[in-house]
């Protein structure tokens, strides 16, 4: 066949790599834009973090106790401790005892370490138990690790000091624990002088929150956790205000 003098080359045998529909080069055919590959979701480097907010990584609900919640938990419980009332009181006996130095600086020394030594806040959620100290730090329970939970009582004074007094101090004690053993841990006598509650793991593992300064709130946060394992769940509670 002569040569063509336009050197155009015959018609439908267009050269590799000129443009022609369906030629490109060979090898170099790329995969439709937006299709996810091995490397992960679309359109992310490797390694890249997902946004916060995306499905599945952050609850709607936002954070409790310094933590974020996870998609679907709720807050079920929540207690902020002001301790407000606990400093005054510390610093009105601080100024009173001041003449005596030992006892007026053994007050003001309690004074300072309240919010330091308490839990700031509370927070029960239906998946863990968040307990935030004034320190800042947060510690976490998981629900579904906790099997018991049991009371941190006062112990009982008695006169006298000494070993006599110290031996029926215990033994005041133990009997009216054992009187508030009896009882059912959704009862409110149960946790009758409560001051702290211990979480007992699934391996026998302790760990325990206490706050002298407001008996009343582990008192309650004990009947809670109580009434969530032993009575329906804690799905069952209502969403809790929380800031």
């Amino acid at each position: 066949m002569p040569p063509d003098p336009t050197g155009m080359g015959q018609p439908g045998m267009g050269q590799p790599g000129m443009g022609q529909p369906g030629m490109g080069q060979p090898g170099m055919a790329q995969a439709p834009m937006g299709q996810p590959g091995p490397m992960g979701q679309p359109g992310m480097a490797p390694g890249a973090m997902v946004p916060q907010g995306a499905a599945g990584m952050m609850g709607a609900g936002g954070g409790v106790c310094g933590t974020q919640l996870q998609a679907g938990e709720r807050v079920v419980y929540f207690r902020k401790m002001d301790y407000s009332t606990s400093k005054t009181i510390y610093l009105v006996m601080g100024i009173l005892f001041m003449p005596f130095f030992f006892l007026g600086a053994i007050f003001l020394w309690l004074r300072s370490k309240i919010e330091k030594d308490n839990p700031a806040a509370i927070a029960v959620t239906t998946n863990r138990i968040l307990i935030q100290q004034g320190t800042g730090m947060t510690t976490e329970h998981w629900l579904q690790n906790v099997a018991d939970v049991e009371p941190i009582r006062q112990q009982a004074h008695a006169g006298g000091g000494g070993l006599l007094g110290a031996l029926v101090a215990a033994g005041v004690s133990a009997a009216l624990n054992s009187m508030a053993d009896k009882k059912k841990k959704i009862d409110p006598k149960y946790w009758a002088r409560a001051i702290g509650i211990v979480f007992i793991d699934q391996q026998g593992g302790r760990a325990e929150v206490r706050c002298q300064e407001k008996p009343k709130e582990m008192i309650d946060l004990g009947m809670f956790i109580a009434q969530g394992m032993y009575q329906g769940g804690f799905t069952a509670f209502p969403d809790a205000p929380y800031a």
